[in-house]
């Protein structure tokens, strides 16, 4: 059973194989197969008339040229009709192009049947034979047809792969410009947290120098001269300059304070914060700020060690 259904599917596969052949042939030929008639009788006259004075191979040769000329140029004319044609009707030609073109395929027609009528031939044949002019037209505008036709076919296919290209470059130009999108809204991103990282730097610059304000105006107050009857720890008494490690009644100035700060670190490098500020008669706070200055000064230098002076 399988045996035989594999025997019909390769009958009607064969059928169809042939189908196809006997359609692209007659696609193909059928048309010149119709104009040969006229072109062969052509042929056939020239060689009539030229055997009577040249040898046989000779008038054989004036007869095949003469069929095989006519035939081209009856496939010429009307495939210039048909392409002019198209050509008016898009406004790229003018009229007249298009009536002389479809003139020469009536010429063509009207010798050839004249021919035919004022033969030797009789009866049947010519009529044969006028008929095959008259239907010869036919034959070439359906070959100019089907070539036009596959031009545009080609055309179309040209056009539709030139409109994927296009969608294909569009999509990319989107996809390029998407992405450039993106890359500037991370420049930006990256622009707005900058200037607040330097808005806050700022703030907290600002602050320090609040504070080191504050401590100097502080310090400064601890450090008035002690008048006559007030003693430490008394109602009302300062702290003295002594207790604050300097010389009492005598208040440091900021140059002073900032050269005590320098000579602290030159004779002991590494020192804390809190002894620098304590040997520059100031806060610690006031010995942070000052070193982060004079570090940007080139005074100082950080080390893994811990400050030191430079020089």
């Amino acid at each position: 059973m399988d045996n035989n259904n594999r025997k019909v599917e390769r009958i009607v596969g064969w059928m169809d194989a042939g189908s196809v052949l006997l359609k692209e042939f007659a696609w193909r030929y059928a048309p010149w197969a119709i104009a040969l008639a006229p072109s062969s009788f052509f042929g056939f006259s020239m060689y009539s008339i030229a055997a009577r004075v040249m040898p046989p191979g000779l008038a054989t040769a004036v007869g095949l040229a003469t069929a095989v000329g006519l035939e081209l140029v009856g496939v010429s004319a009307a495939g210039a009709a048909v392409e002019l044609y198209e050509l008016w009707r898009r406004g790229k030609s003018d009229r007249p192009r298009v009536a002389l073109a479809v003139g020469m395929v009536v010429v063509y027609v009207v010798v050839g049947m004249l021919t035919v009528l004022g033969s030797e031939f009789q009866g049947t044949f010519k009529a044969v034979g006028v008929a095959m002019f008259a239907l010869a037209p036919v034959s070439y505008t359906t070959m100019a047809l089907m070539r036009f036709a596959v031009e545009a076919g080609k055309d179309a296919r040209h056009d539709a792969e030139r409109a994927v290209e296009s969608q294909a470059q569009a999509a990319e130009w989107e996809r390029q410009q998407a992405e450039a999108d993106r890359a500037l809204q991370r420049e930006l991103e990256l622009a707005r947290l900058a200037a607040e990282q330097q808005a806050r730097l700022a703030e907290i610059e600002a602050e320090a120098r609040v504070k080191i304000a504050r401590s100097e105006a502080r310090y400064r107050s601890q450090t008035r001269p002690v008048t006559a009857g007030q003693k430490a720890g008394q109602p009302g008494g300062q702290l003295t300059g002594h207790q604050n490690g300097h010389t009492p009644g005598q208040e440091v100035s900021a140059e002073e304070a900032e050269r005590r700060l320098v000579t602290f670190y030159q004779e002991n490098p590494g020192g804390s914060y809190s002894a620098a500020a304590a040997a520059a008669g100031r806060s610690k706070a006031w010995a942070v700020a000052k070193v982060s200055d004079l570090i940007e000064e080139g005074v100082l230098t950080r080390t893994e060690t811990g400050i030191v002076a430079n020089g």
